[in-house]
């Protein structure tokens, strides 16, 4: 990966660090969306981007499809989660059962870092069911 896209990724994440779940302002669809525009210039959310609650995410979901479909429109078909390198999109099952399908996280390597209720939750690669190449 490039350096530039290495500290943007870092500084992406720091940003994040101490900032808890919120439907409105910092989901993993926030997360992903954030990093995939940065890379890209594509936006995942499009006008979804403030879905505000749990209620208003099953709305997009239902009018813009799965996370995992949205996602492959835009990055392509997925790949097999266990040859995600740093910087890709990972489809993680959503551990606090908010209802949606799984989490969006950006693999780290060995772990998956989406937004988590006390802040930044790591998961270890190994539970993605999907990924996808982020172009950098």
């Amino acid at each position: 990966m490039h350096s530039d896209l290495h500290k943007k990724l870092d500084q992406l994440l720091r940003d994040r660090e101490g900032l808890v779940f919120d439907w409105a302002t910092n989901n993993c669809w926030h997360l992903a969306a954030d990093w995939v525009l940065a890379c890209t210039g594509q936006d995942l959310l499009g006008p979804h981007r403030n879905v505000g609650s749990l209620r208003g995410a099953l709305k997009a979901i239902e009018e813009f499809g799965q996370m995992d479909e949205v996602v492959t429109q835009v990055l392509g078909e997925p790949i097999n989660p266990n040859f995600a390198a740093y910087g890709d999109l990972v489809l993680v099952p959503s551990s606090e059962g908010r209802g949606v399908g799984g989490s969006l996280g950006v693999c780290l390597g060995p772990s998956v870092v989406s937004p988590g209720d006390e802040g930044l939750l790591r998961v270890p690669l190994s539970s993605a069911v999907k990924a996808w190449r982020v172009p950098k």
